[in-house]
């Protein structure tokens, strides 16, 4: 019977022992996170870092279009405004972005112009950089060809001076002129034949600087003093050689000088009057232009100016 107690006890104990509050338990896994203190729902890394992925707060994802921003801009950059057209300077506007094609006529052949939405007009100047005689070439519009050395010519921004105008330089003139004279200077047509000269009387004879351009004498009349700049007065001459022509020019005004006054030369007579060691008045043959006691010497070799045959008072 006692044996039998011993062995009931023992095993009794080893039940108890097992059920108690003390048993011994495995220590928990590490999962690489620890809660984050005040009930948050974020986890932190054992090395402190936050996840870069959040909980799902569980609110839908927002799928509506963003705002209405407005139309597209035309442009960004000038690259965007090509219009295709190469003689057009092309821009982006600013702050409007809005392209600009302006046509810019350097852009072309010279004498030719450039039209939007077209490109380069017109027929190309035959002569290098530009036309010096009417009708001009070469250059853009508002501009003149003008002789700008012995030898050299340029576009140069359109003078306003007319035909006979006095100048102080061919920049001054009208396309088309240069500033030449005997003594005073005007506005003279630039010419290479008299055929380039408007008149009967008007000859290709002043010669301009670059050795081949020459000037029209003009077509000032003698007897009324007319057709000079102001300054100026009208003689008569004669070409030296080939035809000897006859012409009238614009000359400065001279001395005091009159009929019978002595001179030593056309500077020291007054305007309408020529010098021959004395000072005498031109005249047309066969007309009563002569101061009383004198006539139109006949004498003398005549000077036939158009169809007007002059001389002087004798």
């Amino acid at each position: 019977m006692s044996y039998r107690l011993v062995l009931t006890i023992a095993f009794s104990a080893m039940i108890l022992s097992a059920c108690g509050t003390s048993r011994r338990t495995s220590p928990p896994r590490d999962t690489g996170a620890t809660p984050v203190d005040g009930g948050a729902d974020t986890m932190v890394s054992s090395d402190g870092s936050t996840p870069d992925a959040e909980l799902d707060s569980g609110s839908p994802a927002d799928t509506s279009p963003p705002p209405d921003s407005g139309p597209a801009p035309e442009c960004r950059v000038p690259s965007d405004c090509d219009d295709g057209i190469a003689c057009t300077d092309d821009s982006c506007r600013s702050p409007s972005n809005t392209c600009n094609n302006t046509p810019n006529d350097a852009l072309c052949s010279p004498g030719m112009t450039c039209q939007a939405g077209i490109g380069c007009t017109g027929t190309a100047c035959d002569e290098s950089p530009c036309r010096l005689l009417t009708p001009q070439c070469g250059c853009p519009t508002g501009e003149g060809c003008y002789l700008t050395s012995a030898t050299g010519r340029s576009c140069l921004p359109a003078g306003t001076l007319v035909e006979g105008a006095a100048c102080a330089s061919d920049g001054a003139c009208e396309p088309g002129h240069i500033c030449a004279g005997f003594g005073v200077a005007a506005c003279l047509r630039a010419c290479r034949t008299d055929a380039e000269c408007p008149g009967t009387t008007n000859l290709c004879l002043l010669n301009a600087s670059d050795g081949v351009t020459k000037a029209c004498t003009g077509t000032c009349d003698p007897i009324a003093q007319t057709g000079c700049p102001p300054g100026g007065s009208c003689g008569i001459a004669r070409e030296d050689t080939g035809a000897r022509r006859g012409l009238a020019f614009c000359s400065g005004l001279g001395g005091p000088g009159v009929q019978g006054s002595g001179c030593s030369d056309e500077d020291d007579c007054a305007a309408g009057y020529t010098c021959g060691g004395v000072c005498a008045k031109i005249c047309r043959v066969g007309l009563s232009d002569c101061p009383t006691g004198t006539t139109c010497d006949a004498t003398a070799e005549d000077i036939v100016v158009g169809s007007t045959t002059y001389n002087f008072c004798g």
